[in-house]
């Protein structure tokens, strides 16, 4: 079906090239990182209705799939983020949200078209 890649993951959407799959030995299908990206883009959708909302659950959530899965996909940075709105959410820390979630807007701006 698709071509898959050891180590580096290089892809043909724009923007979206050799990223450091960073799993030894794990082979990442091109579509498969592809479906990741595009789902991180409504993950920043939901959090910032949740905030707008003070829906603290759901964005505590989404932290802490972003810390994990940021981590197996390679991408220490989105886990920190991640780590960053699950800790936040739990204590309703507006002002650190709104900081999250704008590291969060230009690491998807920076990753995705």
């Amino acid at each position: 079906m698709g071509r898959y890649f050891k180590n580096v993951v290089i892809i043909i959407f724009p923007r979206l090239n050799k990223v450091n799959a960073r799993h030894g030995e794990m082979e990442v299908p091109e579509e498969i990182m592809f479906r990741y990206m595009e789902r991180r883009k409504r993950d920043l959708e939901m959090c910032w209705e949740s905030l707008s909302n003070e829906n603290y659950p759901v964005i505590e959530k989404v932290g802490h799939q972003l810390k994990g899965n940021g981590s197996t996909f390679g991408f220490d940075d989105l886990a920190s983020i991640g780590n960053r709105l699950e800790t936040a959410a739990s204590v309703r820390d507006n002002q650190t949200l709104e900081e999250a979630l704008r590291d969060f807007s230009h690491w998807v701006n920076n990753h995705i078209n």
